[in-house]
């Protein structure tokens, strides 16, 4: 056997450096999609909430005879909580943090943006 040929492109990073960049690529990719998973539950909450309650408003007005106002309102009102429940998610209100994301833990245990020494 011959030693590698450094012009043949024989990896020039130590096997620590390439696992680093590894790491480093999976962790991004997996932020990656976990931003694009968080924005799909959002858009599934807004379409939901509006046909959820514009459903109940169409179910209401055939049972009461008031077409088409209940449908109208509850379309609205679905729209409403579709945002408000989009509002909650974005600000980390619900989904465990910022986007959707749970906190990440540090190497020393601890996790980012958690309150230190609150009382």
């Amino acid at each position: 056997m011959t030693p590698s040929d450094p012009s043949r492109g024989a990896p020039s990073r130590s096997w620590a450096a390439r696992y680093e960049h590894g790491r480093i690529a999976t962790e991004t990719r997996r932020d990656f999609w976990a931003d694009m998973d968080s924005g799909w539950v959002m858009v599934a909450e807004l379409v939901s909430a509006t046909f959820v309650w514009g459903g109940i408003g169409w179910l209401l007005d055939r049972w009461l005879g008031t077409a088409p106002w209940l449908l109208s309102i509850g379309f609205v009102v679905g729209w409403a909580t579709g945002f408000y429940l989009v509002y909650l998610r974005s600000s980390g209100r619900i989904g465990g943090g910022p986007a959707g994301h749970p906190p990440r833990s540090s190497p020393d245990g601890t996790t980012e943006g958690a309150a230190h020494g609150s009382h």
